[in-house]
């Protein structure tokens, strides 16, 4: 073995890796404990201190404590060999039955703790805890151990890397029988402080049984198990298995150590099972228990259930207090992850037809997105904590959203998202932004539309063409007969207020029509057309009369430009409308040459109002 800073012999491997820089509040602790290490030797995966491996014994002093005599005992194999100890298989010839002997190496003399495994496993008689038949002496005077012989394996054995279900399955129920032996343990005020897969035999039926109770101790009780069994307030030494150990024990204060250390221990032992390995790691016997004492958590890979994964964190918290308040409790968690298997088969189902889903077409994609939603609710609804059913589910609903937009589905896409219990906020901005573009689309649809029916409207353009056009007409014809009898002749003046009254009639119908008029194109465009016709009248006939045209030149001229703004309005209303825009053209070669019935001729422009007036329903081209 290599000798290592600190007084320490290691044979980890090959060669001493750089010492990692030993946290103050450990090497504090040592130092006020006086743990230097020196009298320390690293076997294998188990650290045994001067303290454990206890003091120099001659027969003479053994021989009464032991039994007298011992039974006779024909030794057979051996079945394993320890720092201390060896273990052979034997037959207990009074009872013919086949036992295992525990006795202490040759070269071994300390044998106190050969003795205190012996005590503490005879006080605690339970299925899980290997029971002590009798504690006798060889020839020589030395203690023998015999205890009943189990023909398996340890668990370590069994431990191969498979994290399947029913693997998963298998070493939850072998730590759980563990836990009931530390469970009743605790419950006879002892503590194991050694708990890991090799120190499990997994017998031929399936027996589990916790060996290995050479370290064991007392916790502070009125009724102790055994009084020679060393109280675990009492230790100040580093004792057990560093590559398992909890932080406390890596500082060597028995004063901080108690039943959640033994709760760390099964947290250790079901990170072998999850890993393959101990999780304390290092090239050195120091950079193994600094590793010990800071407990970092470790990262599983997605093939470990999420609340299994919970179980080891919480067991092996680097506080005492975060982790199980004891094994009753973990045992506890333990039970329910293996209830939850049903929810998270379902899960595995459910991410099955999601994967199916990415491959097949849109509607066999579907229904196999609806299986999978199915699956994950069914999860949920048989275990509500289950966090993977529910992180599955909002991503399908995602998935869903996502697929609903690519179709241009925004209020299918709004429905999924309402399904979400927490939506990200970006894909919610998502959703918004698609409802409204899809309603403005909508609009814009149902304004195409309605702009593209004859008959919004039509009773308005019914009445506003007749009733203008013969009002218009009636004037006209009105002023020629006035002008002709004498009575009263309009000028340019008199037209213009009359533009102005004609454009104030015009607007107010507008505004009492304004629902229909102003939501269609056609009515819109008509309305517009009234407006300017009136509204350039009121203006272009004092502008032509300042500038020296003559009454009937200007109205020829009022009559063009009018006739050129109705056609203009009435371009996609069909050739019915063709009358409005045509009339105007006569009554202005009329007036130009004709000047003396130009008010009549101007009539023309509004009796032909009423004669298109009937097309402004619906007519056989329009609706075509």
């Amino acid at each position: 073995m290599l000798d290592t800073p600190f007084g320490l012999r290691d044979n980890v491997g090959v060669g001493v890796e750089t010492i990692p820089a030993l946290p103050v509040e450990l090497e504090r602790t040592w130092r006020s404990l006086g743990i230097a290490l020196t009298d320390s030797s690293y076997e294998g995966e188990r650290l045994r201190t001067t303290a454990e491996m206890g003091r120099d014994v001659e027969p003479d002093e053994l021989a009464p404590l032991l039994e007298e005599p011992t039974p006779e005992v024909v030794l057979g194999e051996v079945l394993g060999e320890g720092g201390m100890g060896v273990v052979r298989s034997g037959v207990q010839r009074a009872l013919r039955r086949e036992v295992a002997v525990k006795a202490m190496r040759p070269d071994v003399r300390r044998a106190d703790a050969l003795l205190r495994e012996a005590r503490a496993i005879g006080g605690l008689e339970h299925p899980n805890i290997v029971p002590v038949h009798v504690l006798g002496r060889d020839p020589a005077g030395r203690p023998l151990l015999v205890m009943k012989r189990v023909d398996g394996v340890p668990w370590t054995e069994r431990i191969d890397g498979d994290t399947s279900p029913a693997s998963l399955r298998r070493h939850v129920e072998i730590l759980r029988a563990v836990v009931r032996a530390v469970r009743f343990a605790h419950a006879r005020g002892v503590l194991h402080r050694d708990i890991k897969p090799d120190n499990v035999m997994i017998g031929a039926f399936g027996e589990v049984y916790l060996m290995d109770w050479g370290i064991a101790a007392q916790l502070a009780t009125d009724h102790p198990i055994d009084a020679d069994l060393p109280k675990v307030a009492d230790v100040r030494a580093i004792e057990g298995t560093p590559v398992y150990m909890a932080p406390e024990m890596a500082a060597g204060d028995g004063r901080d150590i108690d039943q959640r250390a033994d709760v760390y221990l099964l947290g250790a032992s079901l990170h072998h099972v999850l890993c393959g390995a101990p999780p304390h790691e290092g090239g050195t016997l120091h950079a193994i228990l600094v590793s010990a004492f800071l407990s970092t958590p470790r990262a599983y890979g997605g093939h470990v259930p999420e609340e299994l994964v919970a179980i080891v964190h919480r067991a092996m918290h680097r506080d005492p207090d975060a982790r199980f308040e004891n094994a009753e409790a973990l045992d506890e968690a333990l039970e329910a992850f293996l209830t939850h298997e049903g929810s998270r088969d379902l899960v595995a189902e459910g991410l099955h037809r999601t994967a199916l889903a990415s491959t097949e077409d849109r509607a066999t994609r579907d229904e196999r997105l609806r299986e999978a939603r199915f699956a994950f609710e069914q999860a949920l609804r048989s275990w509500p904590q289950n966090e993977r059913a529910r992180r599955e589910l909002r991503a399908l609903f995602e998935v869903r959203v996502e697929d609903a937009l690519l179709d241009g589905a925004a209020a299918v896409a709004a429905a999924w998202l309402r399904e979400h219990d927490a939506p990200p906020p970006e894909l919610v901005a998502r959703v918004e932004r698609a409802l409204v573009e899809a309603d403005s689309k909508a609009r814009r649809l149902q304004s195409l539309e309605r702009d593209a029916d004859p008959s919004v409207g039509a009773r308005q353009r019914v009445l506003r063409g007749a009733y203008g056009g013969g009002a218009w007409a009636a004037v006209c014809l009105l002023f020629g007969w006035l002008a002709r009898s004498g009575r009263y002749e309009i000028d340019h003046a008199g037209f213009a207020v009359l533009g102005v009254a004609f454009l104030a009639i015009d607007l107010a119908w507008v505004y009492r029509e304004r629902e229909i008029i102003l939501s269609h194109a056609k009515n819109r465009r008509l309305a517009w057309a009234g407006a300017v016709v009136f509204g350039l009248g009121a203006l272009l006939w004092p502008l032509f009369g300042l500038a020296g045209v003559s009454l009937a030149h200007t109205t020829a001229l009022a009559a063009l430009i009018n006739g050129t703004i109705w056609t203009l309005a009435s371009l996609d209303f069909g050739k019915s409308w063709i009358g409005l825009p045509l009339a105007h053209l006569p009554a202005a070669i009329g007036a130009w040459f004709w000047p003396e019935w130009h008010l009549e001729l101007f009539s023309l422009a509004g009796l032909s109002a009423i004669f298109v007036a009937r097309s402004m329903v619906v007519t056989p081209e329009e609706s075509a």
